[in-house]
């Protein structure tokens, strides 16, 4: 299904409708513009954290996810300039590690090589192809069919990433 996201907006809370390919509406209370847009971070560039801006419009992070040489200013996801595919999964990662260093931070003044790092992952991505098949793409080979079908959820990872964000179902379950 193709969905036209034309018009949209760039907002991510509050009910939307989208439109199919088909003609379908659907509806949503949540949504994620995921169109390949160049990263929003001009407006950072007026902040104390401009310095830190790449050529591509990204922080510059070390390896521990902290921007620039500041030691308590971290970034996670599409905005950093790590050297990898920028997908929703690693985002999550990128998310652990930094948590794990703040809650490290909190507890004491500790030395830098406490924190933990974060090591870029090699390009890997499935996409489904109807319900039983998929196309994986792994950095030592790329498979298609039954196989990486089955390694992907049916839910499409919806109710792990619900669960991770405390979201309730309809039903109360998360």
């Amino acid at each position: 299904i193709d969905i036209d996201l034309a018009g949209t907006g760039d907002g991510y809370d509050g009910q939307r409708d989208f439109t199919t390919s088909a003609g379908e509406t659907v509806s949503a209370d949540c949504h994620f513009v995921c169109t390949g847009r160049p990263v929003a971070s001009g407006w950072l560039r007026g902040t104390f954290l401009g310095e830190y801006i790449d050529a591509d419009g990204r922080l510059v992070v070390d390896e521990h996810l902290r921007v620039g040489r500041l030691k308590n200013v971290f970034a996670i996801g599409d905005i950093t300039d790590v050297p990898e595919a920028k997908q929703g999964y690693l985002a999550q990662r990128h998310a652990m590690v930094v948590s794990r260093n703040l809650r490290l931070l909190l507890r004491s003044a500790g030395p830098e090589h406490k924190l933990h790092r974060y090591k870029a992952s090699k390009a890997a991505i499935t996409v489904t192809l109807g319900r039983r098949d998929a196309v994986s793409e792994l950095p030592f080979m790329s498979l298609i069919g039954h196989i990486p079908g089955v390694v992907k959820p049916r839910d499409l990872y919806v109710s792990r990433t619900r669960r991770m964000m405390g979201i309730k179902g309809k039903n109360g379950e998360s």
